[in-house]
C-alpha cells in the first residue's frame, strides 16, 4: 500500500492475496448472479461495489458486456476513481439498483448495523462470505486473518433477513468455501431497475 523506511506496508484485509485465482472466480460468479438478478433491466442499472479493492469486479463486468453505471467504494481506495467510504460508519451517498460486497463482511465489527444501512440504499445486494463448515478454520487462523465474522450459511441468511434483506438465490464458488448470496431489500422498493446515479 505504501512505503516507509524502505519497507512495503502490507495491504489491509488480506488484500495481498487479491491476485489469486479464487478472487477472480468470486468476481466471475458475482457477475453471473448480477446478470440473473438484474435481467429485467434493459437500459442498465446503477451499481455500488463496496470494498471494491483493485476493482476486479469492474474488469469482469466490462469483459462480460454487462451494462451498468459502476461506482467503486473502499476504505483504502486503490484506484483514482474509487471513492473512500467507511461502510460501517457512513451511508452510501446515494441510492443504487444493486450493491455488491465481496470479501467484506468477514471484517465488519458492526455487521447488522451495516446491513441495515445498506438495505436503505440498495434495492438488491450481492454479498460473499466464507461460510463456516466442519470447523475448517481454527481460532488461531481466524485471528491471523483478522476475521470478526465467520458464519454458517443459515446464520448469514438469518442476519440478512433480520436486517432488511430477503435472499433470492445463492451460489457456491469453485473453492467450495465462499458462498454468494443475492438478496432483495425489503426497505428500499425494488422496482424496475434503471441507470440511476
Amino acid at each position: 500500500m505504501g512505503v516507509g523506511e524502505g519497507q512495503l506496508t502490507p495491504f489491509p484485509f488480506n488484500c495481498d492475496d487479491q491476485s489469486t485465482t479464487t478472487w477472480k472466480q468470486r468476481a466471475d460468479l458475482c457477475a453471473e448472479l448480477m446478470t440473473s438478478l438484474m435481467a429485467r433491466s434493459k437500459e442498465g442499472f446503477s451499481l455500488a461495489d463496496v470494498g471494491c479493492g483493485d476493482e476486479k469486479l469492474r474488469a469482469v463486468i466490462k469483459a462480460s458486456g454487462i451494462r451498468c453505471k459502476y461506482h467503486g467504494y473502499d476504505l483504502f481506495p486503490q484506484g483514482r476513481e474509487v471513492r473512500q467510504l467507511n461502510v460501517e460508519k457512513e451511508y452510501l451517498p446515494q441510492a443504487y439498483d444493486l450493491g455488491v460486497m465481496l470479501g467484506v463482511i468477514e471484517y465488519l465489527e458492526c455487521l447488522e448495523q451495516t446491513l441495515r444501512k445498506l438495505a436503505e440504499r440498495v434495492a438488491y445486494l450481492i454479498v460473499s462470505h466464507v461460510i463456516r463448515q466442519n470447523d475448517r478454520y481454527t481460532s488461531e487462523q481466524l485471528n491471523k486473518l483478522k476475521w470478526r465474522n465467520h458464519l454458517s450459511e443459515a446464520e448469514i441468511e438469518t442476519v440478512l433477513d433480520r436486517n432488511g434483506f430477503v435472499t433470492v438465490s445463492r451460489s457456491i464458488a469453485p473453492d467450495r468455501r465462499t458462498m454468494l448470496f443475492a438478496c432483495r431489500s425489503r426497505m428500499l422498493g425494488a422496482g424496475s431497475p434503471g441507470m440511476a446515479g
